[in-house]
C-alpha cells in the first residue's frame, strides 16, 4: 500500500488550520490618557480578545464596538454563540475534508481520487461559507485598512486555503510513497495514545483547576486531532496487514 504525499500534506494543514484564528481585528486607541492596542480573533472553537467589557464601552472606535456587539463579544475570552452559525460549519467542513483528504491518500487511485477532491471542495466551501457569515455580521468592516483601525483574514484561514490547493494538487500526484513497516506504525500508535491522554488530563486540569477555559479548548482540539491521526494510523496498520496475508507467496 502507498500513500499520496501531497494528499496527507492538505489533510495535516486542515487540521492545524482549525487552532488558528481565521479573522482578526487590530486598532490603537486612547481611553483614560491610556494608549492601548486591542485586538480581536475569531478562531473556529471560539473569539478572543484583549478588550474587557469596561474598554469596550469606552472604546472611542464606534467600530469596535459594532464587531464585538455582532459577534457577542463582552469578556477576553468566549465561546463561538449560537446565532454564528458559520464559523462552526467552517470548522465541521474543515474537519470532514481533513478526514476525507488522509482517507483518500491511503486508498487505491480511483478512490483515492474521489476523496481528495471531496476533500478539496469541502475546504474552499467552507472558506466561502466563513467569508459570507462573518459579512453578513460584519458588513463593510469585513476587510479594511486604516490609520489607527483594521481588520484582516488571519492565518487558519490562509492555511484553510493553501490545504485545499494541495489536495487538488494531489489528484496529479504520482508515484505514491510507500508506507512505513507495520510494527513502526504500531510503535506510533503507543506513543499517540500516550499522548493523547496527557492532553486530555492537561485539559481537565486547566479547566477546573486553574479556571483557563481557552488552554482547556486548545488541548482538546489538538486532542482531537491526535484521536484522528490515532484512528488513520491504526486502520492503515490493519490495512497493511491485510494485504500482507493476501499477496502471493514465491518459491525458489
Amino acid at each position: 500500500m502507498r500513500l499520496n504525499i501531497l494528499g496527507c500534506v492538505a489533510a495535516i494543514l486542515a487540521f492545524v488550520s482549525i487552532l488558528l484564528p481565521w479573522w482578526g481585528m487590530s486598532a490603537s486607541l486612547q481611553i483614560g490618557g491610556e494608549i492601548i492596542n486591542p485586538s480581536l480573533r475569531v478562531h473556529p472553537w471560539g473569539i478572543a480578545t484583549n478588550l474587557t467589557a469596561a474598554e469596550i464601552a469606552a472604546a472611542e472606535i464606534p467600530e469596535i464596538a459594532n464587531i464585538t456587539s455582532a459577534l457577542g463579544v463582552d469578556e477576553e475570552v468566549v465561546l463561538i454563540p449560537s446565532w454564528i452559525w458559520y464559523v462552526p460549519t467552517a470548522m465541521a467542513l474543515v474537519i470532514v475534508g481533513a478526514v476525507l483528504g488522509l482517507v483518500g491518500s491511503s486508498m487505491t487511485e480511483r478512490k483515492g481520487k474521489i476523496f481528495l477532491a471531496s476533500a478539496g471542495i469541502l475546504m474552499v466551501l467552507s472558506a466561502v461559507i466563513f467569508v459570507v457569515g462573518l459579512s453578513s455580521d460584519t458588513g463593510e468592516l469585513l476587510f479594511e485598512n486604516r490609520t489607527g483601525f483594521s481588520t484582516y483574514f488571519s492565518l487558519g484561514f490562509l492555511q484553510a486555503l493553501v490545504a485545499a490547493v494541495f489536495a487538488f494538487f494531489s489528484l496529479a500526484a504520482e508515484p505514491r510513497s510507500p508506507v512505513m513497516p507495520r510494527l513502526k506504525m504500531k510503535r506510533i500508535e503507543v506513543l499517540l495514545s500516550i499522548v493523547f491522554i496527557i492532553f486530555l488530563y492537561g485539559s481537565i486540569v486547566f479547566a477546573m483547576i486553574f479556571d483557563m477555559l481557552s488552554v482547556s479548548v486548545v488541548l482538546i482540539l489538538l486532542d482531537f486531532l491526535i484521536a484522528m491521526i490515532i484512528a488513520i494510523v491504526a486502520s492503515l496498520s490493519v490495512r497493511e496487514e491485510e494485504e500482507e496475508k493476501t499477496m502471493p507467496v514465491t518459491t525458489s
